[in-house]
């Protein structure tokens, strides 16, 4: 990675361009950037347009730039440490929770996302945002557990749910190492992100269809997303 600098400033005070190569194939992106950016925006920038898209890198090969050499950023890219690929279906997986969603008449405003890591394949759970650590435990044993059996670790952001006390006990007690991701130091290669973006524009463009009772019809996304190709793995979960 390199920047160009010195640039024009434009409308939205963009002045330099960020470059991102791919040793292996070449291919590249450019992201416009402000020149008087902190390390921390350009890791913010980082997660989004490279790890959430294409993984954690093995290796980066950058200038001396000031930025590059701040003890932040080489604190960041140490942190980022990609996970190690799971050896079976359903034993690593990675959750998340879309909220704020419109409240349909069974209540639910929210969305759990829980992605197996090896076969991309994912669950869809319609819940409420107000439902408590014991009532998520209850529908994981019978949506996930019940079905796959008891995963060896979980990554999941710092949601509330996550980090109760009650919840790290209960998957102790399964036996399921918890690993948390945050905003600088990601646990995480970006699958449940990609996946939630996924769901997120496929529930846009059904908005109309679905109209206030969207959870009814979530099966279908659930299955129209687990049978559609996947880049990553050369086919469908």
């Amino acid at each position: 990675m390199d920047l160009i600098t010195k640039l024009p400033k434009t409308p939205r005070q963009c002045d330099a361009i960020w470059v991102i190569v791919d040793h292996l194939t070449n291919s590249a992106i450019f992201l416009p950037i402000k020149e008087s950016m902190s390390s921390e925006a350009l890791a913010e920038l980082y997660l989004r347009e490279v790890v959430a898209r294409h993984g954690v890198p093995v290796s980066v090969v950058s200038d001396r730039d000031n930025i590059f050499t701040s003890r932040f950023w080489q604190r960041f890219q140490e942190d980022l440490v990609p996970l190690e690929i799971p050896m079976w279906k359903w034993k690593k997986i990675t959750m998340d929770l879309i909220t704020k969603l419109p409240k349909t008449p069974r209540q639910c405003d929210a969305i759990w996302v829980i992605v197996d890591r090896l076969t991309k394949s994912a669950i869809f759970l319609p819940i409420k945002e107000s439902m408590s650590s014991e009532a998520l435990a209850e529908l994981y044993l019978r949506e996930v557990v019940a079905r796959h059996g008891v995963p060896v670790s979980i990554v999941s952001d710092r949601d509330n749910r996550f980090t109760f006390r009650f919840w790290q006990r209960f998957q102790e007690d399964l036996g399921t190492r918890v690993h948390f991701s945050t905003t600088y130091h990601p646990q995480t290669d970006g699958q449940s992100e990609r996946t939630i973006q996924t769901l997120e524009d496929m529930l846009r463009a059904c908005a109309i269809d679905f109209g206030g009772s969207w959870d009814k019809y979530l099966p279908l996304a659930e299955f129209s997303y687990n049978n559609s190709y996947h880049s990553s793995i050369k086919m469908p979960p």
